[in-house]
């Protein structure tokens, strides 16, 4: 069964669209979540959610090229990343 994220990434190679989706999960007592992908550029614009109501980055740090880092307070269990990438 395709997950919601597969889907989207079919979309946009059938289409040729410029939007990517990257997933990771932040480890219980963890704060940090690290992405690398060659679409984090200067021009793109980044979405970010979580699989928390409310739990939000309380910072990101984009200053490697192709990379972005978020930081969170520390979460008791689990906590699912997703990032949606707009290229220009």
């Amino acid at each position: 069964m395709k997950t919601v994220i597969d889907l989207i990434n079919l979309f946009n190679q059938k289409f040729e669209r410029k939007t990517k989706v990257l997933s990771a999960n932040l480890a219980a007592g963890s704060t940090t979540v690290t992405f690398t992908d060659a679409s984090l550029t200067s021009n793109a614009t980044v979405f970010i959610s979580t699989s928390q109501y409310g739990v939000v980055p309380t910072q990101a740090d984009d200053s490697t090229p192709g990379t972005l880092v978020l930081t969170f307070k520390p979460q008791l269990s689990v906590l699912g990343v997703t990032l949606i990438i707009k290229e220009a």
